[in-house]
C-alpha cells in the first residue's frame, strides 16, 4: 500500500512498474470508474503492456466484492478507527495494519 497526501498518475505508473516486476503482468486491472486511474497517461501504460482496464457497472459495488470487502475491513479496523498526526505516523501504521492483515488472510 502506498500512502501519501497524493499520487499522481506518473507515481501510480512508477508503482505498477514496481509491481509488474514482482508479480508479472496482469490479463486486466478493475476498478470502481475512478477518475484518476483513468487518465490517458494511465491507459497508455495499459496498453503498453497489455493489461485490459475493467470498469465495474456504475453503483454495482458488488461487482467488485472482494476489493470492497477490503476497503471495508481496512477503514473500520485502521482508517476510521485512528487520529493520526503525520503522514509518517499513517505510513507507519498502515504498514503495520497490511503486514498483520496479509498474516491473518493466508
Amino acid at each position: 500500500m502506498k500512502v501519501d497526501r497524493s499520487l499522481s498518475h506518473q507515481r501510480v505508473i512508477a508503482l505498477l512498474k514496481h509491481l509488474l516486476v514482482l508479480y508479472g503482468v496482469p490479463w486486466s486491472v478493475r476498478n470502481d470508474n475512478a477518475p484518476e486511474l483513468m487518465v490517458q497517461s494511465l491507459l497508455t501504460f495499459f496498453k503498453g503492456h497489455e493489461i485490459t482496464p475493467s470498469r465495474i457497472t456504475t453503483g454495482k459495488l458488488s461487482h467488485n466484492g472482494s476489493k470492497e470487502n477490503f476497503n471495508g475491513t481496512f477503514r473500520g479496523e485502521c482508517s476510521d478507527a485512528k487520529c493520526f498526526h503525520s503522514l509518517t505516523q499513517v505510513q507507519i501504521v498502515i504498514e503495520d495494519w497490511r503486514r498483520q492483515y496479509t498474516r491473518s488472510a493466508s
